[in-house]
């Protein structure tokens, strides 16, 4: 075998354990799953088509409010879920029941428009479904029990999402294609330039 041909096989080893590297942590990772539920706010009995900001951004807040999310943990039994799950002697406390919900969820404005996006996160994609469509049930009771005057129209429900949010897999490989392929470019070079080097004068 040449020289240049052992310097190949090197650099496609160089390559292949690369990948194999690569590949091995996207796996292993813990996979979250995300499921987005959408709706739309306004204020009632008001006929303007224009988006009133002011309403939307209060609403916003008030989707997420420590009110709201007490009646999805209440609903859904959260703080003996998520003990089971750990394994847990009793029910988990509410402030940490209340801080994990708020760390799974994310809530934002759909553009300018007057459509919000409520977003959960879970290692379960079911769970991550369950939780966002509740939270759509608990922000319409906590407004009707806090007789504040909102309509609001749910626009898509959330599904079982079918593929991880993270980590996003495909995009994982092939940066590690990419960052295997310049590493072994990067050796053969380097094993041809050494290989120069100690090459005798003629």
């Amino acid at each position: 075998m040449t020289l240049k041909k052992e310097f190949a096989v090197v650099a496609v080893a160089v390559f292949l354990l690369g990948m194999l590297t690569v590949a091995s942590v996207t796996f292993v990772l813990p996979k979250q799953y995300s499921s987005p539920a959408r709706l739309s706010v306004t204020r009632k009995g008001v006929q303007d088509f224009a988006v009133d900001q002011q309403l939307v951004q209060a609403e916003l807040g008030f989707l997420t409010s420590d009110e709201v999310l007490k009646r999805v943990i209440g609903k859904l039994s959260l703080r003996h879920k998520w003990a089971k799950q750990a394994a847990g002697a009793g029910p988990l406390g509410a402030q940490e029941t209340l801080s994990r919900l708020r760390r799974q969820l994310h809530a934002r404005q759909v553009g300018k428009t007057a459509v919000l996006e409520l977003r959960a996160s879970s290692q379960d994609r079911d769970e991550a479904a369950v939780i966002a469509n509740a939270l759509v049930v608990a922000y319409h009771d906590a407004l009707a029990a806090a007789g504040k005057p909102v309509a609001i129209s749910l626009l898509d429900s959330a599904e079982p999402a079918v593929r991880p949010s993270f980590p996003n897999i495909p995009l994982c490989l092939t940066l590690g294609a990419m960052l295997s392929g310049l590493l072994s470019v990067g050796v053969w070079a380097g094993l041809g330039a050494l290989a120069a080097r100690r090459r005798p004068p003629r």
